[in-house]
C-alpha cells in the first residue's frame, strides 16, 4: 500500500563466506518503491555475543558446585541456584526474597571488615564473611560467603552475586 513501510533484516553471505546483516526498509511511492538499507552486522554480532555471554553465565550459575545467589541492592535474594538450596536445606521459594543480611551477616563478622553498604553508590568490592547455619536436620553448617558487586553499563551498582562455600570441616 502507498506510504506503508515494510522492514526486513536480510542475512547475506559475502564472497569471503562471512554473513552480514542488512536492515532494509521499503516504501511504495506511487508507481515506484523506495528501498533503503543499512548494515547492522556489528549490532547483530554484539547481540549474539551478549546472548552467548548470558548463556555461559546461566550454565555456570546453574551447575556450579558451590551455592550462588543473585542479590538485589536492597539485600534480597533474587535467585538462588540449586546448590545453594541443597547446601542450606531450603527450597528456592523459601530463599527467593529472603534478606541476605539476615542470612549472611553476624556480629562476629565485624572482625572480618566493614559490612557491605547495600543500596549505596560505591566502588566495586568483594567481601568475604562466615556464617553458621542450622539445617532442617538440626546440623551445623558453616559457610563462607563472598559478595561481589555488579555494575551496570552506567557504572552504577545493579546487584550482587553471592557465593556460598561449605567450610564445615
Amino acid at each position: 500500500a502507498k506510504g506503508v513501510v515494510k522492514e526486513h533484516i536480510l542475512e547475506v553471505k559475502s564472497p569471503g563466506g562471512d554473513y552480514i546483516y542488512i536492515q532494509c526498509s521499503a516504501e511504495r511511492l506511487g508507481a515506484s518503491v523506495q528501498v533503503t538499507g543499512r548494515n547492522i552486522t556489528d549490532r547483530k554480532s554484539l547481540q549474539a555475543s551478549q546472548v552467548e555471554s548470558e548463556e555461559k553465565f546461566r550454565i555456570a550459575f546453574d551447575f556450579a558446585t558451590i551455592g550462588m545467589a543473585l542479590v538485589d541492592l536492597q539485600g534480597r535474594i533474587i535467585e538462588p541456584n540449586n546448590q545453594l538450596c541443597k547446601l542450606l536445606g531450603f527450597d528456592k521459594g523459601q530463599l527467593e526474597g529472603a534478606d541476605v543480611r539476615e542470612i549472611a551477616l553476624l556480629e562476629s563478622d565485624l572482625q572480618l571488615g566493614e559490612k557491605p553498604k547495600v543500596g549505596q553508590d560505591f566502588e566495586v568490592f568483594q567481601r568475604v564473611t562466615e556464617k553458621c547455619f542450622t539445617t532442617e536436620e538440626k546440623q551445623e553448617q558453616w559457610v563462607e560467603i563472598s559478595f561481589v558487586q555488579i555494575l551496570g553499563r552506567n557504572g552504577k551498582p545493579t546487584h550482587f552475586i553471592a557465593s556460598f562455600r561449605d567450610i564445615t570441616e
